[in-house]
């Protein structure tokens, strides 16, 4: 259970920020059922004093496999759209990266050397996804166009806001943000601000967590810039903003050995910034997982398990195919079909420091 909610919670952080897992949590109520015309093979247990999501061993699903045409007209590596690719690069020992129109072969660049020193940053305190509908609708933004704040990560609050707080507490993972530019926390009209995933500093022993290293991932390896990053975000008497804007990510899973790409579209922060340690309240991330970038992503999730052994995460595919579209609660192509999924995740944040970047493992 815990890690199958790993694997599928995971599909949906923020923005892919987050990965986790848990089988216990907070108490929100909430009523949430499967989408029209979903006959998922999971069993959800809904009452009216608590929703829960119950997931049931992985069964046999009687519905013919999509075809799926690969998109490779134009490039010569890199994903093909279907979880293949379209070409390796393969054949010079310097250019092992696929640039992003996937037209060329080049050499990754180092944000070990490019990047030495960090302005502000505030790492997170608290974490949790909205499970009450009134302060979904108050809250998180409104993806639907009904007015009122969307969420569909709601029916999981009470199954993973458990372990999203051990995890926080822990130190375990962080998102970080970083604040370029900002000298005025309380009135600033126009910087970047951006997002980065941290792991503790071995020499912080102490609790919470303040000093961070960053994971590789936080930056692109074509041009050494931040994968998540806001420009034009402001911060008015206190109250930043930031976004829309899409960025794609890859977070590594090491409990299921493999990794994860995710691409959010309409991500967007917003919070309280109450002091110049990066001391921030009410915060908001939310964005869109559409059903084409989910079905990219376990595409992309199925090609890494062709080979032997396969990673662990191989073991839950088929269940997260039948339980990731119940979280579907947005039609954006107006068809009454349900087709992607709204995210909202409520932060704090605390000061952080960045000491670097997270040392590479030994070779075997």
């Amino acid at each position: 259970m815990k890690k199958f909610l790993a694997f599928s919670f995971a599909l949906f952080a923020v923005a892919g920020f987050v990965a986790c897992g848990g089988d216990d949590g907070g108490t929100t109520p909430t009523n949430d059922v499967p989408a029209e015309g979903v006959t998922p093979d999971v069993a959800v247990d809904t009452p009216q004093t608590e929703g829960t999501v119950e997931v049931t061993p992985d069964v046999a699903i009687d519905t013919p496999p999509e075809v799926c045409n690969p998109k490779c007209d134009g490039k010569i590596c890199g994903p093909d759209g279907c979880g293949g690719e379209c070409g390796k690069c393969d054949k010079d020992a310097e250019k092992t990266l696929c640039n992003h129109a996937q037209t060329e072969c080049i050499k990754p660049c180092d944000p070990t050397a490019e990047h030495k020193a960090w302005e502000k940053t505030g790492g997170l305190a608290t974490l949790e996804t909205p499970g009450d509908l009134a302060v979904v609708q108050a809250k998180c933004p409104d993806f639907s166009g009904d007015g009122k704040g969307d969420n569909g990560l709601k029916g999981l609050a009470s199954t993973v806001n458990g372990e999203l707080k051990k995890m926080v507490e822990g130190g375990d993972f962080n998102i970080l943000m970083e604040f370029k530019g900002v000298t005025n926390f309380a009135d600033t009209a126009d910087f970047t601000l951006v997002g980065l995933l941290g792991e503790p500093d071995p020499s912080d022993t102490g609790t919470p967590k303040t000093k961070w290293q960053l994971m590789l991932e936080s930056y692109d390896l074509e041009t050494c810039q931040p994968v998540i990053q806001f420009p034009k975000a402001k911060i008015t008497a206190g109250a930043l903003t930031a976004g829309p804007n899409t960025f794609s990510l890859s977070i590594a899973i090491a409990e299921l050995g493999g990794a994860l790409t995710f691409t959010l579209e309409q991500g967007q922060v917003k919070m309280n910034v109450t002091d110049d340690a990066v001391t921030a309240t009410d915060g908001i991330l939310a964005g869109v997982l559409t059903k084409e970038q989910v079905d990219l992503t376990l595409a992309l999730a199925e090609a890494q398990c062709d080979v032997e052994p396969p990673p662990e995460f191989c073991n839950y595919l088929s269940m997260a195919k039948s339980f990731l579209p119940m979280l579907f609660d947005l039609d954006l192509n107006g068809d009454t079909k349900k087709d992607a999924a709204s995210l909202c995740l409520a932060f704090t944040l605390r000061g952080a420091t960045v000491t670097g970047f997270i040392p590479p493992k030994p070779a075997q």
